[in-house]
């Protein structure tokens, strides 16, 4: 319960969900916590008078909801970090996107090149981030939730690197536009949804 709680605090806090986001997996939680403190509920009212089936039923209430839990817990972390990752992926855009106007400026054949290899890379995290998100939006046996989530973190760790891998571009990007008297400013203050 505390798990619930601690990443019901961090999606609220996001700046990378979108409100509509944020509501959803938040109505997602709380419909969870309901679930896992009725069935809480059943089992602190066994007693003796309580039958073995009753017992049975109570336990296997539990046994199902946890699993609902962990599916939807681990889904909601997914959710989160891709959506960071996702507003990295904008960011990434909008800068290659100055950059590039800036090369047309100055037109260097090696600078064309290097604006060439960011966008491959940042099209490329693109494409990992929404195998990503294709994948952690099927419907999930609780079964499946631990190979799911291994699939999901691979596919954002190649987003990522791709996007690390952009970054170090990006940074030749603007040394060869400094050297040619070309600015272009880093910080990205909104980002489109």
């Amino acid at each position: 319960m505390n798990k619930l709680g601690e990443l019901k605090a961090k999606i609220q806090a996001s700046t990378d969900l979108t409100e509509d986001e944020v509501s959803e997996l938040i109505i997602k939680l709380d419909e969870q916590v309901i679930e896992i403190q009725n069935a809480k509920s059943t089992l602190e009212n066994i007693n003796e008078e309580t039958s073995s089936e009753d017992i049975k039923e109570a336990t296997k209430t539990i046994r199902e909801s946890w699993h609902k839990v962990k599916v939807h817990y681990h889904k909601a972390i997914l959710r989160n970090f891709g959506a960071r990752l996702r507003t990295l992926i904008a960011k990434a855009e909008i800068l290659g996107n100055r950059a590039e106007e800036k090369a047309a400026e100055v037109n260097l054949e090696e600078l064309n090149s290097l604006i060439e290899e960011y966008k491959t890379h940042i099209e490329q995290a693109k494409e990992q981030y929404n195998l990503a998100r294709e994948k952690w939006e099927q419907e999930t046996a609780p079964t499946e939730v631990d190979e799911l989530t291994r699939e999901v973190q691979q596919y954002l760790k190649e987003a990522n690197n791709h996007l690390k891998q952009a970054r170090e571009i990006l940074r030749e990007i603007i040394k060869k536009l400094n050297e040619n008297n070309k600015k272009i400013s880093t910080v990205v203050e909104e980002v489109p949804e």
